[in-house]
């Protein structure tokens, strides 16, 4: 074994213990305070999400590059949808699910006119876009369901979420996106393939061979919990209400993560 699949493999078993949640949540906290505050607006005068916030949902407190990346991540995602046949324009009801502090549906209200609708398992983070933003911002539990009715969605998109769920949560949000979605509607998702730079050699084969692995097994659902699998794969947990369509590798996005979207089946 690699140096370095040693030094995941400790810790990992480290971030099974009772300790983790409050020594992650140290380490994020003192990695907010050390670093600049950031400006309080944007170019445009909207609120932005303070350094703890930024540092929660993408790991850093780089202001600018929080509002570079999600604007960047909004166009590639529009980009995609048109491939598809559709676009943030053409949909009445948008769904942001792991919407975080809006990072990405701070862009959204530029594209379209639906509704806004953010989703995400922070507490903290749903409230600053429930102050801060146009849309309807809400808390999710880890596992479905989730608050909306069936086939209310029109667009959905998960940015850097199925990255942190085991095989059987991933399951279960595509079967609860399925029912939310609209016959025809459309569903972009994020994962880490096997060339994702952060894969351990040991990771990609294991994800070749079997189609999906777990690389950090820490605090599913946050950034300390890392699984990676095959479009193919994938496509296959999507299940017979998703049909596969346009998709591109990590190396080609610039959020350095495999996506592809879905079209929900009539």
């Amino acid at each position: 074994m690699s140096a370095a699949g040693l030094r995941r493999q400790v810790a990992t078993a480290l971030a099974r213990t009772p300790l983790i949640g409050p020594a992650v949540r140290l380490r994020e906290m003192w990695r907010a305070y050390t670093a600049p505050r950031g400006p309080q607006t944007d170019a445009n005068g909207a609120p932005v999400p303070g350094r703890f916030l930024r540092v929660l949902v993408v790991g850093h407190a780089d202001a600018d590059n929080f509002l570079s990346e999600g604007a960047r991540a909004i166009a590639f995602f529009d980009d995609m949808l048109a491939q598809a046949g559709g676009s943030f324009a053409q949909a009445e009801t948008v769904l942001d699910f792991g919407c975080g502090c809006g990072r990405l549906a701070r862009h959204l209200r530029a594209r379209t006119q639906a509704q806004i609708i953010g989703r995400d398992i922070s507490a903290p983070a749903v409230r600053w876009c429930a102050r801060h933003l146009d849309g309807d911002f809400k808390t999710n539990a880890l596992a479905p369901p989730l608050d909306l009715p069936d086939a209310s969605i029109d667009v959905g998109y998960a940015l850097s979420v199925l990255t942190h769920l085991d095989d059987d949560k991933q399951r279960a949000w595509f079967a609860e996106w399925a029912r939310v979605m609209r016959p025809g509607g459309r569903f972009i998702a994020t994962f880490h393939d096997p060339e994702h730079k952060g894969a351990l050699p040991e990771t990609a084969a294991t994800v070749i061979a079997r189609g999906f692995a777990v690389q950090s097994a820490g605090m599913e659902g946050s950034n300390h919990f890392s699984s990676f699998q095959t479009l193919a794969h994938l496509a296959e947990i999507a299940g017979p209400q998703f049909a596969l369509g346009p998709a591109r590798p990590s190396r080609e996005t610039p959020f350095r993560q495999a996506v592809a979207v879905f079209h929900r089946a009539s």
